[in-house]
């Protein structure tokens, strides 16, 4: 199976996401390849899709939009996947809040993604290097209570969002990878599937810093 993950990230946060779920799904009988939205020129030839975007005044970003609709009619009929990372996941509900309210219904119901196939995560924010009119921007239109208490700070979940990815896994039937010299018993397929979830198995995975990104949002 070829499954491409395309993202919308400004800053760089939601394309670790993405690169992250990536090296999850690395564990599986599957090819990945991992992009951004705007330097996709085809889809052809993948089975199924994960789709990722940074929440900006309460939407996804312009550019996943442009990509749905340029590949709707593909999409619609693959197995396709969403996950949005915003600050209002870190208060009471707002995962499940964000996966509801911060979509384009109209699209979803186009693309013919099934809700359990959405999902929220909080994300990365440095208030320091955010222009002005940005940072004006993301409060003005911040639907939450907290957002004075949200300070400087990497609040991604490593370990969920590699949950939600074998998630993924699970739904797409995949099968877990096993050397030859292995034999494919229940156990070591279990070991091998969710190692990742483990404090250990993210931190191989993840990142300690964020090199080369600015990781704002």
């Amino acid at each position: 199976m070829n499954i491409l993950i395309a993202y919308a990230s400004p800053h760089g946060s939601t394309a670790e996401v993405a690169t992250f779920i990536g090296r999850v799904l690395n564990a599986y009988e599957v090819t990945v390849t991992v992009r951004h939205v705007d330097s996709v020129a085809s889809i052809e030839g993948y089975d199924a899709f994960i789709l990722g975007s940074a929440i900006h005044s309460s939407m996804w970003l312009p550019s996943l939009s442009r990509f749905m609709f340029r590949f709707e009619e593909t999409l619609a009929e693959k197995s396709t996947f969403l996950f949005l990372t915003c600050l209002i996941t870190l208060e009471e509900g707002g995962a499940e809040r964000a996966a509801r309210e911060f979509i384009w219904q109209e699209a979803i119901d186009k693309l013919q993604i099934p809700n359990d196939n959405i999902k929220a995560f909080a994300g990365k924010i440095n208030w320091a290097i955010i222009s002005g009119d940005e940072h004006w921007i993301i409060k003005g239109t911040y639907k939450g209570q907290k957002i004075t208490e949200i300070t400087t700070g990497d609040y991604r979940n490593w370990q969920a969002i590699a949950k939600w990815s074998h998630d993924v896994a699970d739904a797409l039937q995949l099968s877990v990878r096993v050397s030859d010299e292995a034999a494919p018993q229940i156990d070591v397929v279990q070991k091998i599937k969710y190692e990742t979830i483990t404090k250990e198995g993210v931190a191989q995975l993840a990142w300690a810093e964020n090199p080369g990104e600015v990781g704002a949002i």
